[in-house]
């Protein structure tokens, strides 16, 4: 096309340019085994161009990334002569798109068939990242692309989908490491949320929950070593097996260009005595909608800024509780922070941040000067949640510190949204990862009221 990058086989986009091919690969920690399949016999499915078609409902759990193998070759058996494609969008429980490994339209077509099976495409997060495939499909005779890959030259963008497999966790640590990747070809692990995506959500609530996709290692769990990665609506636990582990680790490598790094709707905790929570080391990043907690490792915090190249970091609308230190600058990037709540750490915030930063909540009286200048400078600020001891961070309808505090960022030049944590709309910007939640309640007929009453 017009840039050099290759057109894709099986739909050239029309006019100069090609956009990048979308790839799609799933994630289920140790499932090996079928999703969905034909044993009745009466399920049947057509392929037709990008189209999956099946008679009946799918398995609710069945989504974007997932494989597909089908009897292209109409034997009633299913072997390496047959055909996968991959889901790549859901209509409903009965109709997907779908696109080869490479992200083209499918060339072998069926229909009336009654031999099909769907599987997980990777067994762990670091499976996928190597582009190593699921071991039963490997047992049939199929391998497909991944690990490693030049996203620019072939013009791609990787989005890896990860669900749950009951409450198993997925325990390997994960690098991203070796793929080359700019602004249109970046690499997206994610939670599918969406109906469009998969019949059930596979995201959390806001709430730390066991039966959806979770990360928990005693390592850095996640490594990023390359430019233009999100991470999105994971779960993240460290365990605290080594002295200096974590959630996040961002390390690009490349110093003196910003990286776009982006990190939100996640949930990451320390279940023993781990450093930090997201720790970036040189590359500019991009962090909201998080909630982080439990690093009380002396002398680290729940997001740890370390860079050598001056860069401008966004760190907006997380909750950060029970850490050693909330957000903290350590060199000479610039940190804009806004819509922040630090609770229950020794230092709220520490270092110098960008004058732009602002309504940022701590309840360490007299916490770093300049990252609240419009709303409570230095004061203490005590932020009421729905169930602090049951690690339920949710704001609480009753809080009057953080709800309805903050500075509406749906227009922010540099980084702009308008949900929180659990994906619903923000009105009325609360600080903090969550916008509470009010129940509307109708009365009808004679009312007394008795004792005192507060209406808000």
């Amino acid at each position: 096309d017009i840039d050099g990058d290759t057109r894709l086989d099986g739909g050239w986009d029309i006019g100069a340019d090609e956009a990048p091919a979308r790839i799609y690969r799933s994630v289920g920690p140790l499932k090996t085994d079928t999703l969905d399949d034909d044993n009745s016999g009466t399920n049947i499915v057509t392929v037709t161009g990008s189209t999956a078609a099946f008679a009946s409902a799918l398995a609710s759990q069945v989504g974007v990334g997932d494989v597909i193998l089908y009897d292209s070759d109409s034997d009633n058996d299913l072997d390496a002569s047959d055909s996968i494609v991959f889901i790549h969008g859901r209509t409903d429980s009965q109709n997907f798109t779908v696109k080869s490994a490479s992200g083209a339209e499918p060339t072998e077509e069926t229909t009336t068939n009654d031999t099909w099976e769907i599987y997980r495409a990777h067994t762990s997060l670091a499976l996928a990242e190597a582009g190593t495939p699921n071991a039963t499909l490997t047992t049939y005779g199929f391998s497909f692309t991944g690990g490693n890959r030049d996203l620019v030259t072939n013009n791609e963008q990787w989005n890896i989908a990860c669900y749950a497999n009951g409450t198993t966790a997925d325990q390997t640590v994960v690098t991203i490491n070796g793929w080359t990747t700019d602004a249109d070809n970046y690499i997206k692990v994610y939670t599918p949320v969406y109906t469009s995506e998969v019949g059930t959500s596979q995201r959390h609530n806001g709430v730390w929950d066991e039966g959806k996709y979770r990360l928990e290692t005693g390592d850095r769990s996640i490594g990023i070593r390359e430019e233009f990665v999100r991470i999105e609506g994971l779960q993240i636990g460290n365990n605290g097996g080594t002295t200096w582990g974590g959630g996040i680790f961002m390390a690009s490598g490349t110093v003196g260009e910003p990286n776009d790094l982006r990190i939100s709707y996640n949930i990451i905790k320390a279940t023993g005595v781990s450093a930090w929570g997201i720790y970036a080391y040189d590359p500019g990043a991009k962090i909201w909608n998080n909630l982080i907690y439990d690093f009380d490792d002396t002398g680290y915090g729940a997001i740890w800024c370390h860079s050598f190249g001056g860069y401008d970091y966004y760190i907006y609308n997380n909750t950060i509780v029970n850490c050693d230190s909330g957000v903290v600058q350590t060199d000479n990037e610039v940190i804009y922070a806004k819509n922040n709540i630090a609770q229950n750490c020794t230092d709220g915030y520490v270092g110098t941040f960008d004058s732009a930063s602002d309504f940022n909540i701590s309840d360490v009286l007299g916490d770093t000067t300049g990252i609240s200048a419009s709303y409570r400078e230095g004061l203490e600020t005590l932020v009421n949640f729905m169930d602090k001891n049951g690690d339920d961070f949710h704001l609480s309808p009753t809080d009057g510190m953080a709800v309805g505090q903050g500075t509406d960022l749906s227009g922010d030049s540099n980084l702009s949204f308008s949900d929180d944590i659990d994906g619903n709309p923000r009105s009325r910007w609360d600080i903090g990862a969550d916008e509470a939640t009010f129940t509307n309640y109708k009365m009808r007929g004679d009312i007394k009221f008795k004792g005192n009453i507060r209406i808000k």
